[in-house]
C-alpha cells in the first residue's frame, strides 16, 4: 500500500480541514442526546442534522468552500461521499 498523497498547499489544506469538521459535525449531531448544544469535548454543536446534511447535498459551487468546490479542491468524488454518508446509519 502507498502512502497517502501529502496535501501541501495552505489552501488544500484548509479545505481538508473544512471538510474533516463537516464530517465531525455530521457525526455529532447523529450522535446527539437531547438537552444540550455541546458535544463530549465541549466544541459547539451544528444547529441541526438538516443543516449539516443541507451542506453535503448542496451542489452550489458558487461559495468558495461549498462542498462541491472542496471535492474539486482536493481531488475526491462528492457524489461518492455523499453516496457513503447515504449509507452510514444515523
Amino acid at each position: 500500500m502507498s502512502p497517502p498523497e501529502k496535501i501541501g498547499s495552505p489552501e488544500k489544506r484548509l479545505m481538508a480541514a473544512v471538510l474533516m469538521q463537516a464530517l465531525d459535525d455530521l457525526r455529532l449531531v447523529r450522535a446527539a442526546r437531547p438537552g444540550g448544544d455541546r458535544g463530549r469535548n465541549g466544541h459547539r454543536r451544528p444547529s441541526s442534522l438538516a443543516d449539516v446534511e443541507a451542506w453535503f447535498a448542496d451542489r452550489d459551487g458558487r461559495f468558495a468552500f461549498s462542498f462541491e468546490n472542496i471535492c474539486v479542491g482536493l481531488g475526491v468524488d462528492a457524489d461518492a461521499i455523499r453516496d457513503a454518508l447515504r449509507r452510514v446509519p444515523c
